[in-house]
C-alpha cells in the first residue's frame, strides 16, 4: 500500500471589480456628489425600479447580474498564503 499525504495551499487575493450601474431619473434630479456613498444610497432609495444595492453584495457572480457593465477586474495584492493539511489521505493498494 502507498500512502499519499497531501497538503493544500490556499492563496487569498484582493481583487478590485469596477462596474457601472445605470439609473433613469428625472432631468431635475439632484444629489450631493461630494459624498459618493451617501449619494448612491439616496439614489437607490429614490429610484422606483427594482435596483439592487451593490454595497450589500458580496458574491462576484451576483455583481454581473445587477449591473449593466463590468469595466475591469484588477489584481491588487495577495492577502495571505497558507498551507492547510488535507483531511483525506487516499490509500492506493498494490494488487
Amino acid at each position: 500500500m502507498k500512502n499519499f499525504n497531501t497538503k493544500e495551499i490556499q492563496v487569498d487575493f484582493l481583487i478590485e471589480v469596477c462596474v457601472s450601474q445605470f439609473f433613469k431619473v428625472p432631468a431635475d434630479y439632484q444629489f450631493d456628489e461630494s459624498d459618493p456613498h451617501s449619494a448612491y444610497l439616496k439614489l437607490i432609495d429614490d429610484v422606483d425600479e427594482d435596483v439592487s444595492n451593490l454595497t450589500e453584495i458580496c458574491d462576484l457572480e451576483e455583481i454581473d447580474t445587477y449591473t449593466d457593465d463590468v469595466y475591469s477586474v484588477i489584481f491588487n495584492e495577495i492577502l495571505d498564503v497558507r498551507i492547510e493539511e488535507c483531511v483525506d489521505n487516499p490509500v492506493e493498494s498494490q494488487s
